[in-house]
């Protein structure tokens, strides 16, 4: 009788011990399975802040191709030329032609004088007809 109290009281001391055993692996996937979610979480909004500020670059983007543009059709030494404006991070590329050297001159004049932008590439030629 001695013996099965005592397998008893064994039986019982180790079986709670099992019990947390099984709690603890459980709890730690849990924390772990949490731990996953918030991160992929943050890089969910991560991505929406990086999609945010690359639409405001673009944004920006445009608005100073707009404003070159503008400033290209207004200059009555540029009214017949053929300048195409591209921006980048406010970084801006001209093309095509212009009648002579002042006019490509000018055009970079313009562009460099436009808020917002960082540098002007002047790749205009001019036109030989």
């Amino acid at each position: 009788m001695m013996f099965l109290a005592g397998g008893l009281a064994a039986c019982d001391r180790h079986a709670p011990q099992r019990v947390a055993a099984v709690d603890d692996g459980a709890a730690s996937r849990l924390d772990l399975a949490i731990a996953r979610v918030d991160e992929a979480g943050l890089r969910l909004t991560d991505g929406r802040r990086q999609d945010a500020a690359e639409m405001q670059a673009s944004m920006q983007d445009a608005a100073i191709t707009a404003r070159v543009n503008a400033a290209m059709m207004s200059d009555a030494q540029l009214s017949g030329s053929r300048i195409e404006v591209s921006v980048q991070q406010g970084a801006v590329t001209l093309r095509g032609s212009v009648p002579d050297a002042l006019a490509m001159a000018r055009a970079a004049e313009l562009a460099s004088g436009v808020e917002g932008v960082t540098s002007v590439v002047n790749e205009l030629k001019v036109s030989t007809t």
